[in-house]
């Protein structure tokens, strides 16, 4: 996943239905996860430019979306 990828938002949220179209404007963060021990794993945050809705633009882990190009 990169800055210019068009993805599809996999998961609801308030003002963003499923399956909604963006385009991947920049990555916002990313870290390593150490919850329970023994437990780690990477997640890397997106600012996300949505198509068609009045929500502009939104914030999402690589886990909520689906590259289409």
């Amino acid at each position: 996943m990169k800055p210019g990828n068009l993805v599809k938002i996999k998961r609801t949220s308030v003002g963003v239905p499923i399956n909604s179209i963006g385009l991947i404007i920049k990555k916002v963060h990313s870290d390593e996860y150490h919850g329970a021990p023994g437990s780690t794993g990477r997640y890397d945050i997106w600012d996300v430019l949505l198509h068609g809705l009045k929500v502009k633009s939104r914030r999402y882990l690589s886990q909520d979306l689906e590259v289409l190009s």
